[in-house]
């Protein structure tokens, strides 16, 4: 019996992931479990695995000279109750895929500074807690981010000048605006958006760089106030 219910969820697998692959099923089932597999998150690639399994059990399945017998469905092998489970997970995350306003960090949550902020005040709170990007907010709109490459690059530019207790944050706005970031870029996003799309652009690079931070707002507007952020590290090996 577990036969055909497997075969039966496959059939509904392979329609959902068609619908967001184009070409043919069996190419897009391919897509999707590549994807998985080369994921940076172990769950991912657990998940890519497992799928992969199922294909190829489903493709000797449909390759087999089953018959039915008494309205039942014989076969030489049965799936076990654990493939069920995974092809029926797996259909669930599809049909209900993961939004970033449930994975985000809430801007409540979040340490951020302002422009009129002492460059010293920051550094010290980044030191304590170990971060290396802190957004910089205006009215609640961001409007840069500070990291530890903004006083690099404002010390290799300006050999000459001395860092004193009285520079702020916005001293070094030729080295903290969002389109002058020399190995990270920043993109802004919906909070409904879903999180394998975002995911999928913290994977690649663009222009030489690496998505380093999202900015999660209302629309996915660079103009709307900041509800949280979301890194890479918000999004992998979560169930």
């Amino acid at each position: 019996m577990n036969n055909i219910k497997f075969l039966n969820l496959y059939k509904t697998f392979e329609a959902l992931v068609k619908d967001s692959y184009s070409g043919d099923s069996s190419r897009a089932i391919r897509s999707y479990i590549s994807k998985l597999e080369h994921s940076v998150s172990l769950s991912e690639q657990i998940r890519g695995r497992k799928l992969n399994v199922a294909r190829e059990l489903r493709n000797g399945l449909a390759h087999l000279e089953d018959v039915e017998v008494d309205g039942l469905y014989n076969s030489s092998f049965s799936i076990s109750d654990s493939l069920i489970e995974i092809l029926e997970k797996e259909i669930e995350i599809i049909r209900n895929p993961r939004i970033v306003e449930n994975e985000m960090v809430k801007i409540s949550n979040v340490f951020y500074t302002s422009n009129d902020e002492l460059l010293s005040n920051v550094f010290e709170r980044m030191s304590s807690h170990t971060y290396s990007n802190v957004p910089i907010l205006e009215d609640g709109r961001v409007v840069g981010v500070f990291g530890e490459h903004s006083i690099f690059a404002f010390v290799t530019d300006n050999k000459n000048i001395s860092i004193s207790n009285e520079l702020k944050i916005k001293d070094l706005a030729e080295y903290t605006s969002l389109d002058k970031q020399k190995n990270e870029y920043y993109t802004f996003v919906a909070r409904n958006a879903k999180v394998v799309e975002l995911y999928d652009e913290f994977t690649k690079y663009r222009d030489g760089k690496r998505l380093g931070m999202a900015f999660v707002t209302q629309n996915g507007l660079p103009k709307e106030k900041i509800i949280g952020i979301v890194t890479i590290y918000d999004l992998i090996d979560k169930e």
